[in-house]
Parts: C-alpha cells; sequence; structure tokens
C-alpha cells in the first residue's frame, strides 16, 4: 500500500482534536515516542512505570482496515483528488463535504441544552450484535412534498398518515434505489433501528412502506427522542438509544452531518438522496459495513476513515480537500 496512507494517519494522531460539543475530546498532549529494540513498541515513561503503547503492527493492521473499507467505493475521499472532480459522484461528494465543513465550523463551542428531556428508548439489544442506526429523509427516502411541483411529479409513491393533530397527510415520496436490498442484507449482521428527526407519524408510514412485515427494522426513534443543542441544531444522542450501554459497536448513518456531534466518531456521513434513479450509495455502504464489522476497533477505524474531527482544524475548505483526498488508498 502506498506509504501515503500512514503517513497521514500519523499527521491524524499528532493534529490538535477540537472540541465542538460538549461530549468530545479536549486537547491533550501526545506522549513521546521511543523505540524499543526487538519489537519497536513506542514507550511513555511515568514517575513509576513505564506504559507500553500499542506496536507499530497496529498502525500497520489500522492501514489495511483502511485499504480494505476504501475498497468498497464508499465516500471516497479519493474522489475529491483535481483529477476527480468531473464526475457525478465526486460532485455530489463535494458538495456534502463543503456543507458538512460549514456546519461543523457552527457546532465549535456548541453543547447539549440540559434542559432538554427526550421521550424514553424502549429499545435494548439482546442479541449481541452491533447496532445500526439509519436517518430516513435523504438517506433513505425523500419526500417531494416542499419541492418545486415539477419536481414532485417524479415522486415513485404517495403515502397516507394521519398527523399528531388528526390531519390526513399525502407524503408523495422517492425511494432511494436498493434500499430493500441494503435493509435485508444489514439485517443479518446488525440490529437496524431508525432514527428520525421527523415526527412518529411520518416515520411509522415510511417504514411500514419500507418494510411492511417488520423483518428488518427493530424499532423507530423519532422527533422527540432528539435533543437540541444551545445554538439549536437537533442532534441525534445515541447515549439515550443504548441507555448508558457501550458505544463502540453502536454506528448512527444520517445525511445531516451535524447530527453526528454527541459522538461524532460514531457518524457514518451519507451523501443525501433526492431523485437520482442511477444512485448506489446504499450498495456501496452495505459493503462498507460488512467490512467495518470485522474490525475489532470499529470506532477508531470510523475516526480515521472519515476524519470529521478535522473538518475544523481547517480554516479553508481547500485545505481541507487537500487533506481529505490523501486519507483513502487507491481501490
Amino acid at each position: 500500500m502506498s506509504t501515503t496512507v500512514s503517513q497521514t494517519r500519523h499527521r491524524l494522531l499528532q493534529s490538535k482534536k477540537t472540541s465542538f460539543v460538549a461530549s468530545l475530546p479536549v486537547k491533550a498532549s501526545l506522549p513521546k515516542l521511543t523505540k524499543v529494540p526487538g519489537d519497536l513498541k513506542r514507550t511513555r515513561s511515568t514517575s513509576n512505570s513505564t506504559t507500553i503503547l500499542p506496536s507499530l503492527s497496529t498502525d500497520r493492521k489500522m492501514d489495511l482496515e483502511i485499504e480494505s473499507l476504501a475498497g468498497s467505493g464508499y465516500y471516497s475521499y479519493k474522489l475529491l483528488d483535481k483529477n476527480s472532480r468531473g464526475k457525478i459522484e465526486s460532485l455530489n461528494l463535494l458538495k456534502h463535504v463543503l456543507h458538512s465543513f460549514e456546519t461543523l465550523h457552527k457546532l465549535q463551542g456548541d453543547c447539549l441544552e440540559v434542559s432538554e428531556r427526550p421521550d424514553p428508548v424502549t429499545f435494548v439489544s439482546k442479541s449481541g450484535r452491533p447496532v445500526l442506526v439509519l436517518d430516513l429523509d435523504e438517506t433513505l427516502v425523500h419526500c417531494c412534498n416542499f419541492d418545486p411541483t415539477v419536481q414532485q411529479q417524479a415522486a415513485q409513491v404517495t403515502l397516507q398518515y394521519m398527523n399528531d393533530k388528526g390531519q390526513l397527510v399525502n407524503a408523495r415520496m422517492t425511494i432511494r434505489p436498493h434500499v430493500e436490498y441494503f435493509l435485508r442484507i444489514v439485517s443479518r449482521q446488525f440490529d437496524v433501528i431508525v432514527y428520525t428527526a421527523s415526527d412518529r407519524e411520518y416515520a411509522n408510514a415510511v417504514v411500514g412502506y419500507l418494510d411492511s412485515e417488520r423483518r428488518y427494522i427493530k424499532d423507530i426513534l423519532h422527533r422527540k427522542h432528539c435533543v437540541k443543542t444551545k445554538k439549536g441544531f437537533t442532534v441525534k444522542d445515541l447515549k439515550h438509544l443504548m441507555s448508558g450501554g457501550d458505544l463502540n459497536r453502536v454506528f448512527l448513518v444520517d445525511n445531516s452531518t451535524h447530527c453526528f456531534a454527541p459522538q461524532i466518531h460514531n457518524g457514518i456521513p451519507i451523501v443525501p438522496f433526492y431523485y437520482d434513479t442511477s444512485d448506489d450509495q446504499l450498495q456501496k455502504l452495505a459493503e462498507f459495513l460488512l467490512r467495518l464489522k470485522e474490525s475489532e476497533q470499529p470506532i477508531s477505524l470510523l475516526r480515521s476513515y472519515f476524519s470529521l474531527h478535522q473538518y475544523t482544524k481547517f480554516g479553508t475548505v481547500q485545505r481541507l480537500l487537500t487533506f481529505l483526498s490523501e486519507l483513502h488508498p487507491n481501490k
């Protein structure tokens, strides 16, 4: 594999961590690295003992896992390279990265509203499998109701449901290609939950259409399960989902990057979907997730692969794009 990946990971480890939500880590100093004869392990000395840090082979293993994820073709930063920017897929990714850059900068210094009390969550994972949390709108489906009339004509299905005021609503929808395949594949390996900022009645109607027999989706979380930040962002706090449980095997897929803020390293961004019938993101995401599941440290792997915590380190988009385009190896 190209040395670029290892060198870039080294820069990630050395770089400053920027906290924009209260739960994210604060700046910490890194230990001095010293070679140990024989196995070349890194050590740091304290007043009482010497701590053995992971061997260099751990870095190599992480590089190989990043290479494996990149092989899925999902959210590949290589598409941000100047030689790839004319492609439609590249343009879509570029737009999403730019939007995430702006949003994450706005979130700097933000924190959760202490007064916010989301509805209690009833889901309890008993299978021992990792938990895959999926957004709905622009991730699995798109509601056309607020789009121009011409675009609404491309709607594939109209869902009827009663809202919380007892009013009948006709929701015109487009469905992201390969959604049934995606749900079928990932539900074999993950406990799948939908977590949307939309209201409960809408969420139930959409899930009822996507998974009418509820073979794939275990539970539905909605707007009242979300929390607000002091700056007014609606985010999804996974701690409420797991009720104090281990978040090291919980992953949130969402097109809105700000939703990851309470646990940004658990986030898996996805390019938003609207009308593109040739969209193949769910196919690539399924392969990505199956590869991710094999990792012993999936959250660390996501942190290195997407590097969302690095977005606020850069003052200009151009510098961020240069950095990101070097992160992933060629497929």
